[in-house]
């Protein structure tokens, strides 16, 4: 092959990989973009938090006798993130309010310990772990809807920078949630809708304050 024949190669070659970059484009209905979508999406709505954003919690000697018998009541809650040191308890008397006006109420105070600090988050809700995307499975659509388009995407997702309390049997126990949601990494299909904007496809729901 002659030095011209073999500029002429690379000139064709490269060529080709730029007319096929310029054809990926962000609006193409395509894996690739779907999963950016959604990865955008979950890294801002997919924080996994607990409930809870008032501290510190009260529990009354009521509340104690009223859900000795749940376990995923706020009195085992609260008792099993003390066992994982995230909480910490004291006794103490208060004067009640309402119905309870005048009369001196016993209570367990339950306040966050230092240990729960690094997980502290947004309106003081403890999080224990963050949802990512593990792979795109498949796609409906996409279909036009008066002005825009929508495709509905299935996805695994997967939990990144899990706490290693929220494995213990204690807190899954207590917040069915958390259990539920690890036990659902890597193998529960979720779906969630795309819509296309002028900047490519984008998850409903990005910009709105519910997750």
């Amino acid at each position: 092959m002659t030095i011209f024949s073999k500029i002429a190669l690379s000139t064709v070659t490269a060529l080709s990989v730029i007319s096929l970059t310029a054809c990926d484009s962000p609006k193409d209905a395509s894996e690739k973009n779907f999963g950016v979508a959604l990865s955008q999406y979950l890294e801002k709505k997919g924080q996994l938090c607990l409930n809870n954003k008032k501290w510190p919690v009260d529990i009354s000697e009521m509340d104690i006798s009223m859900q000795k018998n749940l376990p995923s009541g706020r009195v085992s809650q609260m008792a099993a993130l003390e066992s994982v040191g995230l909480v910490k308890s004291e006794d103490m008397s208060v004067q009640g309010t309402g119905f309870n006006q005048g009369v001196t109420l016993k209570i367990k105070r339950y306040t966050l310990s230092d240990a729960a600090k690094p997980y502290l988050h947004e309106e003081s809700r403890l999080c224990w772990g963050q949802r990512a995307l593990e792979k795109v499975v498949k796609w409906e659509g996409p279909i036009v809807l008066g002005d825009y388009q929508e495709v509905k995407v299935t996805y695994l997702y997967k939990i990144d920078n899990a706490a290693d309390w929220a494995s213990k049997p204690e807190i899954q126990n207590t917040f069915p949630a958390i259990k539920n949601a690890i036990d659902g990494a890597g193998t529960r299909e979720t779906t969630h809708v795309l819509k296309l904007t002028n900047n490519g496809w984008e998850a409903k729901g990005l910009n709105s304050d519910w997750k």
